[in-house]
């Protein structure tokens, strides 16, 4: 007999998948990772090799903040078997599971055969659980696999909040896929992973990580053989030490829009907020700018990392994301 969808987190996720697959479930996989990890391009490589075979496959996009980038930035996979959505919850985690929830029903009855769901990089775990085993949508959808996606270069210092983050989700991966391996080393690699032990040490998670649950591939030589073991990576069930944590204090994002100003005006002032402790602990500073044609610039600064690509279509936007931000200063800095 199915388990119950009011049963406890740990026995709705241990199912029975022959009851389940009397009718056709729809499979969900959900792609963590935190903020410049890397999601949106992972994303776009996974869904092109998905439909390379044929399946129909939907998007739910939820941004952190007030303008969601990253559906911007996936524009060009627009096609008869891929189609994106989005919510916006402000890191609000009561919000985004009512519009999660709303969401995914909306989506039941239109054909897809996978639905792909990138949250924000702040994201628990949990919530998104609650959601997926509660009715109806028990009823449509199972969880068919968990990807985190982590930067090589694995920043020196990382807070207490954002390695909690990071725990909840390297937790439940099934796979964890490394982002920029092309520009790092192995020896820095090594450091990483120890890196992400250390991270799920310190909130005593029972995870043990072993090398076949790592990817560490340049993305742009991953064959069809690399994303068919992706596409059955599957998920795990750990214990870790949950931490209360109100994310919309700890965490914000403040978004400028028609600025007017160019890619390298951006970079500067991107230096200048992650140089400065007044501003908060900036995180992240992505968005779009209007290149000299017809084109857009998009950019995703973090301390250590830009990356900047073309795109046709989008809207001018700053997006600043981070820990304890003085939002009067960044503010001050577009009002001059």
């Amino acid at each position: 007999m199915m388990a119950s969808c009011g049963t406890s987190l740990v026995g709705r996720i241990v199912i029975d998948k022959c009851v389940r697959n009397e009718r056709l479930m729809i499979q969900i996989d959900l792609i963590t990772g935190f903020l410049g990890a890397g999601k949106t391009t992972f994303i776009k490589e996974y869904t092109r090799a998905m439909n390379a075979q044929g399946k129909k496959v939907g998007i739910i996009e939820n941004d952190f903040g007030g303008v969601n980038v990253d559906m911007l930035l996936l524009k060009d996979l627009q096609n008869p078997l891929c189609v994106s959505e989005q919510i916006l919850s402000d890191g609000d985690p009561v919000t985004y599971k009512r519009r999660l929830k709303a969401k995914l029903i909306a989506m039941s009855m239109q054909g897809f055969q996978r639905i792909i769901i990138e949250p924000s990089g702040i994201f628990d775990m949990d919530a998104f659980l609650d959601t997926l085993y509660d009715e109806p949508v028990c009823n449509w959808y199972e969880l068919a696999n968990v990807i985190a996606i982590v930067d090589a270069h694995f920043p020196e210092t990382i807070s207490k909040e954002s390695a909690y983050m990071m725990t909840s989700q390297i937790a439940h991966a099934g796979k964890i896929v490394f982002s920029k391996c092309q520009d790092t080393s192995a020896e820095d690699l090594l450091r990483t992973k120890d890196s992400i032990k250390d991270v799920l040490a310190m909130y005593k998670c029972s995870r043990i990580l072993r090398e076949e649950d790592y990817l560490a591939k340049d993305w742009k030589t991953l064959t069809a053989e690399d994303f068919q073991n992706l596409f059955q990576a599957g998920y795990k069930t750990a214990d870790y030490g949950k931490v209360w944590m109100d994310q919309q204090k700890q965490f914000g994002s403040l978004a400028f829009l028609e600025l007017g100003m160019q890619l390298g005006e951006v970079k500067e002032v991107a230096k200048h907020l992650f140089a400065e402790p007044a501003f908060g602990n900036v995180l992240r500073v992505k968005g779009l700018v209007k290149g000299n044609d017809s084109f857009y610039q998009s950019y995703n600064f973090t301390r250590n990392e830009e990356a900047v690509d073309t795109m046709r279509d989008g809207q001018e936007v700053l997006v600043v994301i981070g820990e304890n931000l003085c939002k009067e200063q960044i503010s001050a800095l577009f009002s001059k």
